[in-house]
């Protein structure tokens, strides 16, 4: 149990260390696995990693809130089997309750992957009200016997995190309202993608359903069409996900970057026709405290976090090349010619390209550093120059 005192290890990357339990919030006594606390930072962790907008923010002696997602007293799941860990550890969140870092990094992170003796499952955090708000935890599956082996589960062979594919924010486990399956989303860009398991969404939900629930082809798109796709290819809508994908009818795969062969001219053009969204304000009601809106356009190369996309399997355009690409862009907005959401339709690397760049709200600590700061600094309807950030080549317009 976490008290008052209690040293916890920080794995995240907010750039804290070691932090001591100043409070523990909603409870007289001590803190548990998905509690909140209020931490004082003891030991700051040194980092270079660009990557992280809020590395630089968090320093020693600093008070701030987080959770609880490990702890060396035993705990009991809602599954009715108990867990216990090497240390107490925690992550640190804002007032809001987001996380304030996004990897999980550290020592003890590397060293469970070391042992692939573990697995991420999400927790749901107490509240009865959101149900779709999780908090990831590792748990550790290290069977000592059948019977923990039954109850427990095998182990996987390594740890994986999950992290927007688009602009590299924490992918956060919710359930989807029309499949019941558990997905894994970016609350920045709406990206999402299926969990690879089912097995923590039985424990957390207890509830299952079909594999091809809430995917359907897409009935507003022109079966004539060329959208430039190899033999037996086709492009298809998940409603569940609102996105559109690609699908094999002869093999029964699908994927959501185009498959090798693809014409990336007919397919931009294709997509621009029959899966592009008109930009509308995201929800009705005041614009959310201390955040802004806004579309951007992604020109990705070689050396971005994540080399492909929806309109290209593998990008192996040089930086050169792409800043080059984008400067053209530049010009056509700068001179009217076209307009920043007409242009990432069909040219954005984006998935935010079929909502015209449309990234919805977000806030400080949200996007990553570079990104935030340009659009921080625009004014409503005003257009960045070019922002260079690890996913790729930026133009940022901000629209509230």
């Amino acid at each position: 149990m976490i008290q008052l005192k209690t040293m916890l290890n920080c794995i995240d990357n907010s750039g804290a260390a070691l932090v001591e339990c100043a409070m523990v919030i909603g409870r007289k006594g001590a803190a548990r696995i998905g509690d909140r606390i209020v931490v004082v930072v003891q030991k700051h962790r040194g980092t270079d990693n660009a990557g992280s907008s809020s590395a630089n923010k968090v320093k020693r002696g600093d008070m701030r809130h987080a959770i609880v997602v490990r702890t060396k007293a035993k705990s009991q799941r809602r599954d009715g089997s108990v867990v216990r860990f090497d240390d107490n550890a925690c992550v640190l969140i804002n007032k809001a309750g987001d996380p304030v870092g996004t990897r999980i990094n550290g020592v003890v992170g590397a060293e469970l992957r070391r042992k692939q003796w573990s697995k991420i499952l999400p927790l749901l955090r107490i509240s009865p009200i959101d149900r779709s708000a999780l908090v990831l935890v590792i748990v550790m599956s290290s069977p000592k016997s059948a019977t923990d082996e039954d109850t427990r589960g095998k182990p996987v062979e390594q740890i994986t995190f999950r992290f927007c594919s688009e602009c590299s924010n924490m992918l956060y486990p919710k359930q989807d309202d029309n499949s019941h399956r558990l997905q894994f989303t970016c609350r920045t860009c709406h990206y999402t993608e299926e969990a690879q398991s089912s097995c923590v969404f039985r424990n957390v939900m207890n509830n299952a359903a079909g594999e091809t629930a809430g995917v359907t082809q897409d009935v507003g798109s022109d079966p004539t069409a060329d959208a430039g796709l190899p033999p037996n290819w086709e492009v298809r809508h998940s409603n569940s996900k609102n996105l559109p994908y690609y699908f094999n009818t002869t093999d029964k795969v699908s994927r959501w970057e185009p498959p090798p062969g693809t014409d990336t001219e007919k397919l931009k053009h294709y997509m621009a026709t029959h899966h592009s969204a008109s930009t509308s304000r995201p929800a009705d009601g005041p614009v959310p405290d201390g955040k802004i809106r806004a579309a951007h356009l992604l020109v990705k190369h070689e050396g971005s976090r994540r080399p492909s996309s929806w309109r290209q399997e593998k990008i192996d355009r040089t930086k050169e090349d792409a800043y080059s690409i984008i400067r053209g862009y530049e010009e056509k907005i700068k001179s009217g010619q076209s307009s920043l959401g007409d242009l990432a339709v069909t040219e954005s690397d984006c998935s935010s390209a079929r909502k015209r760049g449309d990234l919805g709200y977000f806030g400080q600590g949200d996007m990553q550093r570079e990104f935030e700061e340009a659009a921080f600094a625009l004014k409503v309807g005003e257009v960045s120059g070019i922002v260079e950030t690890a996913s790729g080549l930026h133009i940022i317009e901000r629209l509230e």
